[in-house]
């Protein structure tokens, strides 16, 4: 049975990404933008 993909779990998934991305030494993780066109910007929002 296939698993519903909720706001939750693409919510831990950017916040995965952002912690990758973050942890990058040349990377500053005060200036990682982030965009959402989709939810009315819900999940950017957190």
């Amino acid at each position: 049975m296939r698993q519903a993909v909720t706001r939750a779990h693409n919510l831990d998934d950017i916040k995965d990404a952002y912690d990758q991305l973050a942890s990058l030494p040349y990377a500053d993780a005060h200036s990682i933008p982030l965009v959402e066109v989709r939810d009315g910007g819900y999940l950017a929002y957190y």
